[in-house]
């Protein structure tokens, strides 16, 4: 009978394959978790910058994002939100311009490059920070500034 003899080797395949292919590997879960719950927008590219997944950050500033196809594209995507031109080609980091609910927001677009272990390029990231309150602290600054410089020629 070859049952136990069958039954040892497929075993140990099994085993094998598990720490080989790291199929009990929590990186892919937490993974999926920082990228939900990013307080930053997070936007994944594939490597033909087709638009591959966008977190709720993202989908709440383009809700067209929510319901992404395999034909979106980051090109078509630039076609109607011209403040993302040139991220991809000449430029890493871009600022941004946005409004929303009649309040003027500011962020800062960068991106990362995705790649395997052995430095394949497999996609890209492009994270999408809220600079609001730095904008507004320096605009504020740069009053005190102005008014100080004001009261020193004046005296």
């Amino acid at each position: 009978d070859y049952f136990p003899v069958v039954t040892i080797i497929s075993g140990i395949l099994y085993v094998y394959g598990i720490f080989q292919y790291r199929i009990f590997n929590t990186i892919p879960i937490a993974t999926e978790t920082v990228f939900r719950q990013a307080k930053e927008g997070i936007l994944l590219l594939d490597y033909m910058n087709r638009i591959i997944e966008a977190n709720s950050v993202v989908v709440n500033m383009y809700p067209e994002l929510g319901n992404l196809r395999k034909e979106n594209t980051f090109s078509s995507f630039v076609q109607r939100h011209s403040e993302f031109t040139g991220i991809l080609d000449n430029k890493d980091t871009i600022d941004l311009h946005y409004e929303k609910e009649q309040q003027d927001r500011y962020y800062i677009a960068k991106v990362s490059k995705i790649a395997t272990e052995d430095d394949l390029q497999i996609g890209k990231m492009i994270i999408i920070s809220d600079v609001t309150q730095i904008y507004e602290r320096q605009k504020e600054l740069e009053m005190i500034a102005t008014d100080a410089i004001d009261k020193a020629e004046t005296n």
